[in-house]
């Protein structure tokens, strides 16, 4: 991953926290667990992927794919 798509991943890593945040805060009753299960669910993710998980420097294939659709599911679903 080249410095232009690793500030790409991270400013769609921040919409997916503020996502999360959004949620709890619409809902004071959930927990980050949940909110950030409403967020994977949403973006119609793996079961078991954590969209705020380290997927920039981790060696975690799965998120790093992750990463990379992100911006295919955006603007649709958040």
């Amino acid at each position: 991953m080249n410095e232009r798509e690793a500030v790409r991943v991270v400013e769609h890593w921040l919409e997916l926290a503020g996502a999360v945040q959004e949620r709890m805060t619409a809902d004071p009753a959930l927990t980050l667990l949940q909110a950030v299960e409403q967020v994977r669910t949403e973006l119609g993710l793996a079961v078991g992927t954590d969209p705020l998980g380290n997927y920039i420097t981790g060696n975690n294939l799965a998120l790093h794919t992750m990463a990379q659709e992100i911006p295919n599911t955006q603007g649709t679903t958040l």
